[in-house]
């Protein structure tokens, strides 16, 4: 890389590798300033994440799995939406509500939390479980929650 000074003129002269680079990473930088309300917090192990969905209100809870793989058994109140057809349907989560996506042992999870970390910047908290999700002890504390 070197100026160049034409009439008065400085002039960047880039090589053709340091013009790919910079259109590479262009997108990256242009996408990291868009500003997101979104915390994300990862992946949560199952006990961390039966405590998170005690403490937390407003929670939606979305399964993700496949039709082959649904729970027969899942969280109550939970959404279904599939992480094959995530970037169809990201808009039927409830907006300003924070979001736990689960799947059955923490797998496919994580494609539907990198895709509604992109598409839903509206999003307060995002998370997932990590591992094979506790429904049954969640499932008894709402109950034991709603007597």
């Amino acid at each position: 890389m070197k100026n160049v000074n034409l009439s008065n003129k400085t002039v960047l002269s880039l090589n053709l590798s340091t013009l790919v680079i910079v259109l590479f990473l262009m997108p990256t930088c242009l996408k990291a300033q868009i500003p997101s309300k979104t915390k994300t917090l990862g992946g949560l192990t199952p006990s961390e994440a039966l405590k998170y969905m005690k403490e937390t209100p407003d929670l939606v809870i979305v399964e993700v799995n496949e039709p082959v793989w649904k729970l027969k058994t899942g969280f109550i109140d939970a959404m279904w939406i599939p992480h094959t057809q995530m970037s169809k349907r990201f808009n039927e989560i409830p907006k300003n509500r924070p979001v736990l996506i689960h799947c059955g042992g923490g797998v496919v999870s994580v494609p539907a939390y990198k895709e509604l970390i992109e598409k839903r910047p509206d999003i307060p908290e995002l998370s997932y479980i990590a591992g094979a999700p506790q429904v049954k002890a969640y499932n008894e504390w709402v109950k034991n929650k709603k007597k």
